[in-house]
């Protein structure tokens, strides 16, 4: 460019191909499917590929991750909470789909369903759809616990709760997409891999310990675990009280429980 012009984004008088304010491309090219494509690459993957790096550096090294965001590199990775919420957006995206039945979904894995009465299974039902249609909020609630037991079993890390927010997010939203792959094999072959995918992630968990947090990897590997399992047992306590609250503020279901045999 060799004619200034006036950035459309901050007003600035540019005469580079980008403006050296805002980095707003100069001049803007008329909007079509070639722009929108390219737009849409270079924000989700970025020039230098920043989203398959994050990927691929995740799978391999997720507390290495963790430790380059909190020392200061803010550009070499995705940010941890726009990793976490992308992933959750791509699963939602992907039931919706798939027209996944959260309800069946859910207990195809489960031991306890045979137990239940119809009451309880009705309940479950309807508490289930209602945590479908808030999937967001409650993926969302289990992460501040998490942060809070891994403040507090790594207490001499030195990390500050939001320094562990990182990792925790990292971790949460890498292994949303597992949760990707199992709800499509499910959509394929009916086959349910739950109990499977809450394993996986309390493996992984501890496996990003060990690169996170400094010390003995056998004991940060254990205290991860722990952290992860403890952390699934007071999610699934809160969300039995929030199933109780749900009905107690029903009183047509509660009435209809009341009257079935």
């Amino acid at each position: 460019m060799s004619e200034a012009i006036t950035c459309v984004n901050c007003g600035s008088t540019v005469s580079t191909p980008f403006c050296g304010t805002c980095g707003q491309k100069q001049p803007p090219k008329k909007l079509n499917f070639l722009t929108l494509y390219t737009d849409f690459q270079s924000r989700v993957y970025g020039f230098d590929g920043l989203f398959p790096r994050t990927l691929r550096d995740l799978t391999l090294a997720p507390g290495s991750v963790a430790k380059v965001f909190v020392q200061g590199n803010r550009v070499r990775y995705v940010g941890p909470a726009g990793y976490f919420f992308l992933a959750l957006t791509m699963f939602l995206i992907i039931t919706q789909l798939l027209d996944i039945d959260f309800y069946q979904y859910s207990n195809e894995s489960s031991p306890f369903v045979g137990n239940r009465s119809a009451q309880e299974q009705r309940l479950t039902e309807e508490f289930t759809r209602f945590v479908a249609e808030h999937m967001r909020l409650f993926s969302f609630l289990q992460i501040p616990i998490t942060v809070a037991l891994a403040w507090l079993f790594f207490r001499k890390s030195g990390y500050n709760y939001l320094e562990h927010a990182v990792f925790v997010f990292y971790v949460a939203g890498h292994v949303m997409w597992l949760s990707i792959v199992g709800i499509i094999i499910y959509a394929a072959f009916g086959v349910s891999g739950n109990m499977v995918q809450l394993v996986v992630y309390w493996a992984f968990f501890a496996f990003g310990c060990t690169t996170f947090y400094a010390g003995s990897k056998v004991k940060s590997a254990i205290k991860g675990f722990l952290v992860s399992m403890i952390s699934f047992l007071i999610f699934g306590f809160m969300f039995a009280i929030a199933g109780i609250i749900y009905l107690l503020t029903n009183p047509a279901l509660l009435e209809e429980l009341k009257n079935s045999p």
